[in-house]
């Protein structure tokens, strides 16, 4: 059976409006291994040590 990994996208409402007015996600952060951010918090994420 095939070992799959975790990947972790992180998203956040941005300034840029759509088309139909709405504000637009921004990717933040995306990772295989560790996912690490300042906002809204600083967090270091080990994403590799996460099981599906």
């Amino acid at each position: 059976m095939p070992a799959w990994g975790v990947h972790v996208y992180a998203y956040r409402i941005g300034d840029r409006v759509g088309p139909g007015g709405e504000r637009q996600y921004e990717l933040v952060a995306d990772g295989a291994d560790v996912v690490e951010m300042t906002e809204p918090f600083d967090i270091k994420l080990p994403t590799a040590e996460i099981t599906p």
